[in-house]
């Protein structure tokens, strides 16, 4: 019982601390009065195009007319050298590598 109640102290503190932190970097980046702006033109924002919007925008579609709009037989994974900066991330990577080989052959 005594395991329970410390684990759940212990949650509540580290949930404080994460929070606090993210205060903390938040308010080191904007004042929160840039904040307040911030969140007063989204939530009028969104509160806009809830108004605009209807349920005769929405339109309903199979799944077969949604997967057939972009049809596309290549695989969802993307080649990573086609990157840009693949070829000096790879020579760092070299680098890297050998140089840990290097100190592991000299101990």
């Amino acid at each position: 019982m005594q395991s329970v109640m410390f684990m759940s102290v212990l949650l509540l503190v580290l949930v404080a601390l994460a929070l606090g932190m993210l205060a903390v970097l938040a308010l080191s980046r904007r004042s929160a009065a840039d904040w307040r702006t911030i969140v007063r033109e989204n939530v009028d924002h969104v509160a806009d195009r809830a108004q605009h919007s209807s349920v005769s925008d929405l339109e309903r579609e199979s799944l077969e007319d949604a997967l057939g709009l972009n049809p596309s037989a290549e695989s969802a994974y993307f080649d990573p050298t086609t990157l840009p900066g693949y070829d000096r991330l790879e020579a760092v990577t070299v680098r890297i590598h050998r140089a840990g080989m290097e100190l592991r052959s000299r101990a």
